[in-house]
């Protein structure tokens, strides 16, 4: 709050208090008439007094009200009140840190039931999680208490498990914990093997401060509306809705890679379609879907099998890494002998009603690649399990370990919405084209290995949290490195990245030594535009010299 502590004198300007003074006196005189104060030393003294304190007062409130700018905002010079002060003159309102919210798999050596209460936690490091609600876990279905309860599942020989929704105590990024990253109960539980994070949401994030508060207003004061590309993302930012946000490229009229407005006879954009490549904290996000296979085929006693894993159920899903049992998922896993991205367009309609969310005009599966609106067909062979005697078309459960991205949907349906879009034109989400990067980078140095683990987690986090930008150099993920750890001396021995491009085979790109340069192919939806760089702890190799 503003500091209104009055000066001293020697701080007041004299011209300032005369003129306090003989504003005071006038205003007497007009309550008095026929007395003149400037004569009367007994009566001048007190509204002197007055004067002066007033002039004080007056000089400090307008110094600090002449603080309440931009400028002390992004300096960071301001009371949080009176931050937030600045901000709500723009509009704005300062973002809330984000709990991150992660699957945790529980696994015992006996069916022995036990309860993870909302008070008890999982840890790693600092990081702590507890239930998003007390989980009591049950032996068997037959001994249910409640409709909340869980029940554990046998998982492999000797093997019960049961997965837990946790969230995390605290807001902010360190809780992005990695998928199979290990947790450490506070409590004691019996038989327990481990506690493993099968899937993270990775939204966490810490509250915004004075610097991103003022950046926010310069970019976005006058862009919350369909006025030009800034506006996408200013819309979605303060709508306040999608904290996993993280970058935004807009392809739109003019764009080589918009495909959407060049269906014409005639050469050249129609425009009126725009498609939002998004990179959000999910990156790679991967997790099982339960899908129905049908046996489409046999040759003896091994059958061919076909699903299809819509885009509604996983969101810009680009692949399938590998098929296991629904009844055994510690079991064999079946990887794809096919799989092909396919427009879900025909299943949608994709004519805007009134009150209802308005769909993309979508027509093939490229157009579709990365959204909501595609669908990936898969086939494989399951040669465990005998068909002899099965007949063709019978269907069998599955689980399907799918990368794709479960935010887009959000940002689809916002901005499709019947109060939101645009009158002028359609929209599409699409996740941003992965750009895997691996890195590999020696430490030298006093504490060169206590180093290793903040080295590998501040180079995830760079690459992770960078805008759509066509190349990535070495001198970026040194320095970012570098900052975690002032005593060592980082230097990167190698870095590339593979492209996982819809219906193609990856493609691998190396570098000069210096940077990785982004590959431009419009017609394959290829550029700086369309691709962000990501990675995970896995790929990120640090060695201690």
């Amino acid at each position: 709050m503003v500091d209104f502590e009055i000066p001293s004198l020697s701080q007041i300007p004299q011209s300032v208090v005369d003129q306090t003074v003989d504003n005071i006196l006038t205003r007497l005189g007009e309550l008095s008439t026929g007395v003149d104060f400037n004569k009367q030393a007994a009566f001048r003294l007190t509204p002197y007094l007055h004067g002066v304190l007033l002039a004080g007062t007056t000089q400090n409130l307008m110094e600090d009200l002449s603080s309440l700018n931009l400028a002390s905002l992004a300096a960071g010079t301001l009371e949080r009140e009176d931050a937030d002060r600045v901000a709500a003159m723009f509009g704005l309102t300062r973002k809330a840190g984000v709990k991150n919210i992660v699957s945790v798999l529980v696994v015992l050596s006996s069916n022995t039931p036990f309860v993870f209460a909302k008070t008890d936690t999982a840890s790693v490091g600092a990081v702590k999680f507890s239930p998003t609600s007390s989980a009591s876990v049950r032996a068997s279905a037959s001994t249910v208490v409640s409709s909340g309860d869980l029940v554990l599942s046998q998982i492999g020989t000797g093997r019960w498990g049961v997965v837990i929704s946790m969230e995390s105590n605290e807001a902010g990024e360190a809780a992005n914990v990695a998928v199979g990253t290990i947790l450490s109960p506070s409590k004691t539980i019996s038989g327990l093997v481990e506690m493993k994070v099968v899937a993270s949401q990775a939204i966490g994030k810490s509250e915004e401060t004075d610097s991103q508060l003022a950046s926010r207003a310069l970019s976005e004061y006058s862009v919350k509306s369909w006025a030009g590309r800034n506006s996408f993302l200013a819309m979605a930012n303060n709508s306040g809705n999608f904290p996993a946000l993280v970058a935004m490229s807009v392809v739109g009229f003019g764009d080589p890679e918009q495909h959407r407005d060049k269906r014409g006879v005639l050469p050249g954009s129609t425009g009126g379609r725009t498609d939002l490549w998004v990179k959000t904290r999910a990156g790679k996000y991967s997790g099982y879907i339960s899908v129905t296979a049908v046996l489409t085929s046999k040759v003896g006693s091994v059958g061919a099998w076909s699903f299809t894993v819509g885009g509604q159920t996983a969101p810009g899903a680009y692949k399938i890494d590998h098929i296991v049992a629904a009844d055994n998922q510690n079991g064999t896993k079946f990887y794809p002998g096919s799989q092909t991205i396919v427009s879900a367009a025909e299943q949608v309609n994709l004519v805007p009603l009134e009150g209802e969310r308005y769909v993309p005009d979508v027509r093939s599966a490229q157009e579709t690649f990365f959204s909501e609106f595609s669908n990936v067909q898969v086939l494989f062979e399951d040669n465990r399990y005998d068909v002899t005697s099965v007949t063709v078309g019978t269907t069998r459960s599955y689980l399907a370990f799918v990368y794709y991205d479960p935010y887009i949907s959000g940002l689809q349906q916002y901005y499709g919405s019947p109060d939101i879009r645009s009158s002028a034109g359609d929209v599409l989400v699409r996740h941003a084209i992965p750009a895997d990067v691996f890195v590999a980078v020696e430490l030298t140095g006093s504490g060169a290995a206590d180093a290793a683990t903040s080295v590998r987690n501040a180079i995830v986090a760079f690459i992770n949290s960078r805008p759509f930008q066509p190349s990535l150099s070495v001198a970026e993920i040194a320095s970012a490195a570098q900052s975690v750890n002032s005593s060592v001396t980082v230097t990167v021995t190698s870095l590339a990245c593979e492209i996982l491009r819809a219906n193609e085979t990856p493609l691998t790109v190396g570098f000069d030594g210096k940077k990785i340069i982004l590959p431009t192919d419009t017609e394959k939806l290829l550029s700086s535009k369309t691709i962000a760089f990501f990675t995970d702890v896995n790929k990120v190799s640090v060695a201690a010299v």
